[in-house]
């Protein structure tokens, strides 16, 4: 699949830009306002040929690099330009877009440019789809870097609440719990400031503490067990310093812990996002109506018409403003923020550590 894309790519980019070479061809040379079969059959021959190549090129270059959200952002720019640019490039040569030879291509590049927009726009639904349905996968992934990272023996028992303290989590020292003054204070070790993973002098403290607790074995078999622990924990703690070995960042308890808390969050940010979207829907769907005005003003006050058919912006830009095209382009700006929303959110849990 990964080598037919790559092909398919090659061809279809230079396919489209040929097309598009001869569109502009056709429209800077004036030859659409000639209503003659020739430019008929060939703006119609092209076209197609646009519309065929465009729609492959959009699949290709999301197939290529299915996992770069930003290039199905990329090919939904390329749509948005088809379907806005064209009009207004033909404007400014004094070909009106609604009549003739210029009205039959405007109809099959602007299909085109939807097309493009409907590909962008089920990639970042397939995106968000997947986005949801491998966060267990994730979730499992992220534990098991974890255990990798972890300074000491794992607990036995998991957490004893979807949201627990650090004495609850994995990777808490059990063996030693019982005299940690964070325990002890009933405090998270990262609100308290040092815990089991960080802290050198509070490590060797509880080595030797925890030794003197277990009267149940012997001193050699003591002694055995404070230096199996100690030399786990030596790795990334040097006993007599009194400086933290590892930022909370690090520490196999405290990504626990962020992981906990993204499984509560995210799905509370993806039912709040489609509430406020659904709330704000009739909001949005006025504003397009307003940005749409806005975008007629400016676009004519580039355009410059030389022929003897005069006409506006707006005349064009009416047939955007239509319920159907606006649903369908207010849907395609909330599945890209929404995919965003998502990605910030693990982003802002597991990489910045809020």
């Amino acid at each position: 699949m990964f080598h037919l894309s790559g092909w398919l790519l090659k061809v279809t980019l230079i396919g489209t830009a040929l097309c598009l070479a001869y569109i502009l061809y056709l429209i800077l040379g004036g030859y659409l306002q000639t209503e003659t079969r020739k430019v008929a059959d060939a703006a119609r021959l092209v076209g197609n040929g646009f519309a065929i190549f465009g729609l492959l090129l959009a699949v290709a270059v999301i197939v290529r690099l299915w996992d770069e959200l930003a290039f199905a952002l990329l090919v939904g720019v390329g749509g948005a330009a088809v379907t806005f640019g064209l009009p207004i490039l033909m404007s400014t040569k004094g070909v009106n877009p609604n009549a003739g030879v210029a009205r039959s291509l405007l109809d099959t590049t602007t299909l085109a440019g939807k097309l493009i927009l409907a590909v962008a726009l089920l990639r970042v639904i397939v995106g968000i789809v997947q986005y949801i349905r491998e966060a267990p996968q994730r979730e499992a992934e992220r534990r098991l870097q974890a255990e990798r990272e972890q300074l000491g023996p794992k607990k036995a028992q998991e957490a004893t609440s979807r949201y627990g303290k650090c004495w609850q989590l994995p990777f808490c020292h059990a063996a030693i719990r019982e005299v940690c003054p964070a325990y002890q204070a009933r405090k998270t070790c990262w609100k308290f400031g040092r815990g089991c993973n960080c802290d050198p002098t509070m490590i060797e403290m509880m080595l030797r503490q925890g030794a003197l607790k277990s009267g149940a074995v012997g001193a050699e078999q003591k002694r055995t067990q404070i230096e199996y622990m100690r030399e786990e924990l030596q790795a990334s703690a040097t006993a007599g310093t009194t400086e933290r070995t590892i930022p909370c960042s690090k520490c196999p308890i405290y990504n626990e812990h962020q992981r906990q808390k993204f499984a509560l969050v995210n799905p509370f940010i993806i039912v709040v996002t489609i509430v406020l979207f659904v709330i704000a829907f009739p909001v949005v769907m006025r504003a397009y109506g307003v940005v749409l005005g806005t975008l007629s003003k400016f676009a004519e006050k580039f355009i410059i018409q030389t022929g003897s058919v005069q006409w506006t912006a707006a005349q064009w830009f009416q047939n955007l403003d239509t319920p159907a095209v606006k649903v369908f382009f207010i849907l395609i700006a909330f599945a890209f923020v929404f995919a965003y929303i998502l990605k910030l959110v693990e982003w802002a849990i597991f990489v910045k550590k809020i």
